[in-house]
């Protein structure tokens, strides 16, 4: 791995590090125009718009945290498998409806992408292109090496031949069968 490779995926530890701590100063300060892009459509555009959505993000979940499973730098992006960790301990407000705090913990698989600007210095992150749970819509083509994306299958019932089928049959069987990559 090249020193610039080291240094980028440095600046999405501390990015992401940041998050967990509150700390929306140094994580704006990671940014060269702060963006988020969402697997949903959402886009927070501006600081302003950050800032917004972590307010919107962290009111119902104050702890929310990340466990970075697997990290790779290809090009000029960086990409993280993650687990997205939690309690519901405030309102959560979807669209139109609040949702009162129920004490319920999570733990989502998640994967990420930060984009450097070609060639420039790592120290500022241009955006993070998308977030996505498992299963969720597939971030941009071409932008996931294998490994993250095998990762991204694991725990999931695996349809190999050879292993046994889950317990629930799938509702149609014109299904593709699904590979866990340890059969592979």
């Amino acid at each position: 791995m090249t020193d610039l490779a080291e240094r980028r995926i440095q600046v999405v530890r501390d990015h992401m590090a940041l998050e967990v701590t509150h700390d929306w100063d140094g994580v704006i300060a990671t940014f060269e125009h702060p963006r988020y892009e969402m697997a949903t459509g959402a886009v927070f555009d501006g600081e302003a718009e950050v800032r917004r959505y972590f307010a919107q993000s962290r009111t119902p979940f104050p702890d929310q945290g990340n466990e970075i499973i697997a990290i790779a730098h290809a090009d000029d992006t960086v990409l993280v498998e993650f687990w997205l960790t939690g309690t519901h301990l405030g309102p959560l407000r979807l669209a139109g409806r609040t949702v009162e705090p129920t004490g319920k913990a999570f733990r989502v698989r998640m994967a990420a992408g930060f984009e450097f600007a070609p060639g420039s210095e790592p120290h500022r992150l241009r955006a993070p292109l998308f977030r996505r749970r498992r299963g969720g819509p597939r971030p941009r083509a071409g932008l996931t090496p294998r490994r993250i994306v095998r990762a991204s299958t694991a725990g999931r019932a695996c349809r190999c031949p050879g292993r046994p089928e889950p317990k629930r049959a799938p509702a149609r069987s014109t299904r593709r069968r699904r590979s866990c990559g340890r059969c592979r």
